[in-house]
């Protein structure tokens, strides 16, 4: 068994989130641990829990989903062996941690997400919290509408990028993600497995407090767009999706969406999805053109 933990240590801070976390993994784990880090070099130690430590490490950075990869790519030849993949600091409390750890050990199945209580985001400061946890759901449903080539509302929606996740072997194995170049590397794992036949499994968790983002909201709505799998998407898709994540995900909404928080996001992605059609083109197209809806939904 492996964990995978992709760090990123900027301050000390960082780094107490993160042997917080060690600490609770090593009294619940008996897995070999693998950690790429950047920016500030941590150690940790083999011992009671942690049974082989890997650690490569880059002094500038190279971004989260670049880690994971190299992270993956050093367990390939195992061929049996289930991974855990969680974030650096310190996201979920203790006896989340034992359940999660339980379910490494045990064949629950090919593909878990952790589900968390509630989704605590910090925003960059610039923008309200709300807004960037809707952005996040936002960009859910427009992988599940990449997914499955349409939206229903029927049943809650997967928990796509809470930062925790249980894979077989011949789950990750499946994985690509070598167009992650930013954000967006649990909506593209989610994509992969999913048209790979793997159904996803809820691992309920519950989260500690949120440490600030270190992604704009901006920023996440543009590498949003930018996967490939959203290649096709529309304006008019981007409302669908708009409308549909509320419904999907009401069990992470204090209550009704904000109107001007709505119209905030909207805005946003409309102008990632112009800004991308005129890169994509080398001038600007009415994305909202039927035939392009047409052409996102019956994409292989």
């Amino acid at each position: 068994m492996f964990i995978l933990v992709p760090g990123y240590f900027v301050d000390e801070q960082a780094k107490h989130l993160f042997f917080s976390m060690i600490e609770r993994l090593r009294r619940y784990a008996n897995a070999t641990l693998i950690l790429i880090s950047q920016g500030e070099r941590v150690s940790v130690e083999a011992g009671k829990g942690l049974l082989i430590v890997h650690q490569e490490h880059f002094s500038q950075p190279i971004g989260k989903w670049a880690a994971i990869r190299k992270g993956l790519a050093l367990v390939a030849a195992e061929r049996e062996a289930r991974i855990l993949l969680i974030d650096d600091d310190d996201p979920i409390d203790d006896q989340s941690v034992f359940e999660v750890c339980e379910a490494l050990r045990q064949d629950q199945g090919d593909y878990l997400i952790g589900e968390r209580s509630q989704i605590n985001l910090s925003s960059d400061g610039k923008t309200n919290d709300s807004t960037r946890v809707l952005v996040e759901l936002v960009g859910n449903a427009l992988t599940l509408l990449a997914t499955n080539g349409k939206l229903s509302t029927s049943e809650p929606g997967p928990d796509i990028q809470s930062g925790v996740f249980v894979l077989s072997a011949r789950a990750r194995r499946s994985l690509d993600l070598c167009y992650v170049r930013d954000y967006g590397g649990e909506l593209g794992m989610y994509f992969e497995l999913a048209r790979a036949g793997y159904d996803s499994k809820a691992l309920s968790i519950r989260t500690n407090e949120a440490t600030p983002s270190s992604y704009s909201v901006p920023r996440v709505v543009r590498s949003i767009v930018s996967l490939p799998f959203l290649s096709n998407v529309t304006t008019g898709l981007i409302d669908e999706a708009l409308i549909a994540a509320p419904l999907l995900y009401s069990r992470f909404m204090s209550g009704e969406a904000d109107a001007t928080c709505l119209n905030e996001i909207r805005e946003l992605f409309h102008a990632a999805v112009a800004e991308r059609l005129a890169a994509n083109s080398g001038h600007s197209t009415d994305s909202s053109d039927p035939k392009s809806n047409a052409k996102f939904r019956n994409s292989p």
